[in-house]
Protein backbone atom coordinates (compact mmCIF):
# COMPACT_ATOMS: atom_id res chain seq x y z
CA UNK A 1 0.00 0.00 0.00
CA UNK A 2 1.41 3.34 -1.02
CA UNK A 3 1.11 6.14 1.46
CA UNK A 4 0.03 9.61 0.42
CA UNK A 5 3.37 10.98 1.64
CA UNK A 6 5.27 8.68 -0.73
CA UNK A 7 3.09 9.68 -3.66
CA UNK A 8 3.65 13.37 -2.91
CA UNK A 9 7.43 12.84 -2.64
CA UNK A 10 7.41 10.95 -5.93
CA UNK A 11 5.42 13.70 -7.67
CA UNK A 12 7.70 16.44 -6.31
CA UNK A 13 10.88 14.63 -7.32
CA UNK A 14 9.49 13.84 -10.76
CA UNK A 15 8.42 17.47 -11.16
CA UNK A 16 11.94 18.55 -10.23
CA UNK A 17 13.27 16.13 -12.83
CA UNK A 18 11.05 17.70 -15.50
CA UNK A 19 12.13 21.16 -14.43
CA UNK A 20 15.80 20.25 -14.83
CA UNK A 21 15.40 18.31 -18.06
CA UNK A 22 13.30 21.00 -19.73
CA UNK A 23 11.40 18.42 -21.75
CA UNK A 24 8.45 16.11 -21.25
CA UNK A 25 8.72 13.67 -24.14
CA UNK A 26 8.19 9.97 -23.45
CA UNK A 27 11.93 9.26 -22.95
CA UNK A 28 12.24 11.93 -20.25
CA UNK A 29 9.06 10.71 -18.56
CA UNK A 30 10.27 7.09 -18.43
CA UNK A 31 13.81 7.92 -17.33
CA UNK A 32 12.51 10.45 -14.79
CA UNK A 33 10.07 7.95 -13.29
CA UNK A 34 12.76 5.24 -13.05
CA UNK A 35 15.35 7.60 -11.54
CA UNK A 36 12.79 8.99 -9.09
CA UNK A 37 11.70 5.51 -8.01
CA UNK A 38 15.32 4.39 -7.54
CA UNK A 39 16.11 7.55 -5.61
CA UNK A 40 13.17 7.01 -3.27
CA UNK A 41 14.12 3.35 -2.82
CA UNK A 42 17.73 4.23 -2.06
CA UNK A 43 16.98 7.01 0.42
CA UNK A 44 14.22 5.30 2.39
CA UNK A 45 15.08 4.99 6.04
CA UNK A 46 13.66 3.16 9.02
CA UNK A 47 11.11 5.19 10.91
CA UNK A 48 13.38 6.14 13.81
CA UNK A 49 11.50 9.25 14.80
CA UNK A 50 8.07 7.72 15.00
CA UNK A 51 7.31 8.66 11.39
CA UNK A 52 7.53 12.39 12.01
CA UNK A 53 9.36 14.56 9.55
CA UNK A 54 11.39 17.41 11.00
CA UNK A 55 12.93 20.41 9.28
CA UNK A 56 15.18 21.08 12.28
CA UNK A 57 18.25 19.17 10.94
CA UNK A 58 17.88 20.84 7.54
CA UNK A 59 17.60 24.29 9.11
CA UNK A 60 20.62 23.56 11.31
CA UNK A 61 22.58 22.39 8.25
CA UNK A 62 21.81 25.67 6.49
CA UNK A 63 22.94 27.54 9.61
CA UNK A 64 26.21 25.59 9.62
CA UNK A 65 26.73 26.49 5.94
CA UNK A 66 26.17 30.19 6.69
CA UNK A 67 28.53 30.12 9.67
CA UNK A 68 31.10 28.29 7.52
CA UNK A 69 30.80 30.97 4.81
CA UNK A 70 31.43 33.65 7.45
CA UNK A 71 34.43 31.73 8.80
CA UNK A 72 35.87 31.44 5.28
CA UNK A 73 35.50 35.20 4.74
CA UNK A 74 37.11 36.03 8.10
CA UNK A 75 39.99 33.65 7.49
CA UNK A 76 40.53 34.88 3.93
CA UNK A 77 40.71 38.46 5.24
CA UNK A 78 43.22 37.42 7.90
CA UNK A 79 45.40 35.57 5.38
CA UNK A 80 45.26 38.55 2.99
CA UNK A 81 46.36 40.88 5.80
CA UNK A 82 49.27 38.59 6.64
CA UNK A 83 50.39 38.40 3.02
CA UNK A 84 49.98 42.10 2.25
CA UNK A 85 51.60 43.34 5.46
CA UNK A 86 54.59 41.06 5.08
CA UNK A 87 54.21 39.59 8.57
CA UNK A 88 56.29 36.58 9.42
CA UNK A 89 54.45 33.34 8.86
CA UNK A 90 54.98 30.53 11.37
CA UNK A 91 53.43 27.39 9.85
CA UNK A 92 52.70 24.46 12.15
CA UNK A 93 51.44 20.91 12.01
CA UNK A 94 49.04 20.18 14.87
CA UNK A 95 46.96 17.19 15.88
CA UNK A 96 43.33 18.00 16.60
CA UNK A 97 41.20 15.52 18.56
CA UNK A 98 37.50 15.41 17.77
CA UNK A 99 34.66 13.81 19.73
CA UNK A 100 32.61 13.42 16.55
CA UNK A 101 31.36 9.84 16.32
CA UNK A 102 30.33 9.26 12.71
CA UNK A 103 32.89 9.05 9.92
CA UNK A 104 30.75 11.43 7.83
CA UNK A 105 30.84 14.11 10.54
CA UNK A 106 34.62 13.79 10.83
CA UNK A 107 35.05 14.08 7.05
CA UNK A 108 32.80 17.16 6.97
CA UNK A 109 34.85 18.69 9.79
CA UNK A 110 38.10 17.91 7.94
CA UNK A 111 36.72 19.48 4.76
CA UNK A 112 35.57 22.58 6.66
CA UNK A 113 39.11 22.98 7.97
CA UNK A 114 40.54 22.61 4.47
CA UNK A 115 38.04 25.07 2.98
CA UNK A 116 39.11 27.73 5.45
CA UNK A 117 42.10 29.71 4.13
CA UNK A 118 45.22 29.30 6.26
CA UNK A 119 44.49 25.71 7.31
CA UNK A 120 44.69 22.36 5.57
CA UNK A 121 43.74 18.92 6.83
CA UNK A 122 46.66 16.64 6.00
CA UNK A 123 45.42 13.42 7.58
CA UNK A 124 42.32 12.00 9.25
CA UNK A 125 42.89 8.94 11.42
CA UNK A 126 39.99 7.75 13.59
CA UNK A 127 39.14 10.78 15.73
CA UNK A 128 42.41 12.68 15.14
CA UNK A 129 43.16 15.15 12.37
CA UNK A 130 46.61 16.36 11.37
CA UNK A 131 46.21 19.99 10.33
CA UNK A 132 48.70 22.35 8.71
CA UNK A 133 48.10 25.88 9.99
CA UNK A 134 49.66 29.06 8.63
CA UNK A 135 50.00 30.69 12.04
CA UNK A 136 49.76 29.60 15.69
CA UNK A 137 46.49 31.58 15.96
CA UNK A 138 44.91 29.48 13.21
CA UNK A 139 46.09 26.30 14.93
CA UNK A 140 44.78 27.39 18.33
CA UNK A 141 41.41 28.39 16.94
CA UNK A 142 40.63 24.85 15.81
CA UNK A 143 40.37 23.41 19.31
CA UNK A 144 37.11 25.20 20.12
CA UNK A 145 35.89 26.20 16.66
CA UNK A 146 32.22 27.19 16.32
CA UNK A 147 31.76 24.94 13.28
CA UNK A 148 33.06 21.98 15.30
CA UNK A 149 30.56 22.64 18.09
CA UNK A 150 27.73 22.95 15.58
CA UNK A 151 28.67 19.64 13.94
CA UNK A 152 28.58 17.98 17.36
CA UNK A 153 25.07 19.34 17.94
CA UNK A 154 23.95 18.12 14.50
CA UNK A 155 25.34 14.68 15.28
CA UNK A 156 23.35 14.61 18.53
CA UNK A 157 20.15 15.41 16.60
CA UNK A 158 20.55 12.45 14.23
Amino acid sequence: MLKLRSIIKFALLLGFWFLLSGSMDWQHVVVGAVVTALLMLFWRSPERRGGRFSLKPLAYGILVALVMAWEILKSAWHVACIVLSGCKVDPQLVWVETPLQSPLSRVIFANCITLTPGTLTVSLEDNRLLVHALTPEFAGGLRDWKVHRMLRKMEEMA
